[in-house]
């Protein structure tokens, strides 16, 4: 379920009294009070997910008449949001929500601004003056605006971003998701970001952005000292171990994201042609040294 404006009967909440934990560069202070709750506060609003956020899960008394229930045009929400899909190589799956207001600053702002309480072995976060987040609200979506995501993984494999959804947004805005370790972007309006990782925390490796890098993003990489090069109509991959390597490469394996092998080599001499028949697509390239292994990510097309 996605929550709406109005908090519906039943539905329990926090009230914290503190700033998360290591947030720095927050605008807002914590000052002690009272905290009033008063039945002006409550409004009647129909029932159900409207998708732009001016709904409630209240229901509709019986003595209920009129026009009550309906919300003024006035009262519609027409801030911008996106809503992030995190999937983990385990099956967890965490969403993500990013707004804007103009009363938020790109800082921590109490009321705009949800921790998350919970992170999990593998999950993902907005992440906030060194805390994390589920919920950020931001001054805008510029096209040079970068808002760093953490990512946590507990077991190897493919992960993915996708785009769940967005609220009053034009529909040819472009969001990118963008790989500090490559310096390449990757748009997710229609496809998912997907990568392989080893188990591990990535706080500085990913971001949402607006814009493309600069870098072209469907290149095979060749920073292993090999040859690398895709034949279309044998559906092969060739590749040629460098002669100069002071280090041997032992063995090459080609995994889809699905963590399943689809090809390997054993290099038994360097300079020769050494061939995995594959179809084009996305692949994670394991590459075993006697110095240890590499993994890349390759785009076949």
């Amino acid at each position: 379920k996605v929550p709406e404006k109005y908090i519906p009967v039943g539905q329990g909440f926090f009230v914290s009294t503190l700033l998360p934990s290591g947030v720095s560069g927050s605008t807002s202070t914590v000052v002690g009070g009272t905290i009033t709750f008063k039945n002006s506060q409550r409004v009647f609003v129909r029932e159900g997910y409207t998708g732009i956020n001016d709904g409630s899960l209240f229901f509709k008394g019986s003595n209920t008449k009129g026009t009550e229930g309906i919300v003024k045009k006035e009262d519609q929400d027409t801030r911008s949001k996106i809503r992030l899909e995190f999937n983990s190589a385990s099956g967890f799956v965490r969403k993500l929500l990013i707004g804007v207001d103009e009363h938020a600053t790109d800082a921590f702002d109490f009321g705009f601004d949800g921790p998350m309480a919970d992170v999990n072995k593998n999950d993902m976060y907005w992440l906030l003056g060194g805390s994390e987040f589920v919920i950020q609200g931001v001054s805008g979506f510029e096209a040079s605006k970068e808002f760093p995501l953490g990512v946590k993984v507990n077991q190897a494999g493919a992960i993915s971003i996708k785009l769940s959804n967005t609220e009053n947004l034009d529909s040819g805005f472009e969001i990118f998701i963008l790989d500090s370790e490559t310096n390449e972007t990757y748009l997710i309006n229609e496809k998912p970001f997907q990568t392989y990782l080893e188990p591990g925390t990535y706080n500085e490796r990913f971001k949402l952005v607006f814009q493309p890098s600069i870098q072209e993003v469907n290149k095979i990489e060749e920073d292993v000292a090999m040859s690398m090069y895709y034949s279309v109509d044998e559906t092969l991959l060739n590749i040629i171990v460098d002669d100069t390597l002071n280090y041997n490469i032992e063995q090459i394996n080609l995994y889809d994201f699905d963590s399943s092998e689809v090809g390997s080599v054993y290099v038994r001499e360097k300079n020769i042609k050494h061939t995995i028949h594959v179809e084009k697509g996305m692949y994670i390239l394991k590459v075993k040294t006697d110095r240890g292994v590499i993994s890349k990510k390759i785009v076949l097309n």
